[in-house]
């Protein structure tokens, strides 16, 4: 949102002396559109460091 920032505050009514640390949009689309595929999330994340798996005892 920070390259929007003035817009955004503009929009939702922020007041100056609130700081802004993230925003998630939340919404729906319009139109039909089927389920997103997904890479398994071992495939996208890392534990305890770079690279490193999930150790499977």
């Amino acid at each position: 949102h920070q390259f929007a920032e003035d817009e955004v505050r503009a929009v939702l009514d922020i007041p100056a002396d609130v700081k802004t640390w993230a925003m998630i949009p939340v919404g729906y689309p319009t139109g039909k559109w089927g389920e997103a595929t997904r890479r398994p999330v071992d495939e996208v994340t890392y534990w305890d460091g770079w690279k490193a798996t999930r150790s499977r005892s």
